[in-house]
């Protein structure tokens, strides 16, 4: 797979990152990333949910 130079340079300075942070490679950085990403999904669903039920609630 060949790189054209930009992303090279991203995948440099997401190397950098990942390696100040403590994580041991760029793709336990960006596991890490993509997962936090995930779960603040998932909270931001679970917060719609306990909305919609609260509505729910008082139409009754």
């Amino acid at each position: 797979m060949r790189f054209n130079e930009q992303e090279f340079y991203l995948l440099n300075l997401a190397s950098r990152l990942a390696a100040r942070k403590g994580f041991t490679s760029r793709q336990a950085w960006m596991r890490h990333v993509i997962l936090s990403a995930i779960e603040d999904e998932l909270a931001h669903d679970r917060e719609l949910h306990v909305l919609m039920e609260s509505l729910k609630e008082d139409e009754v």
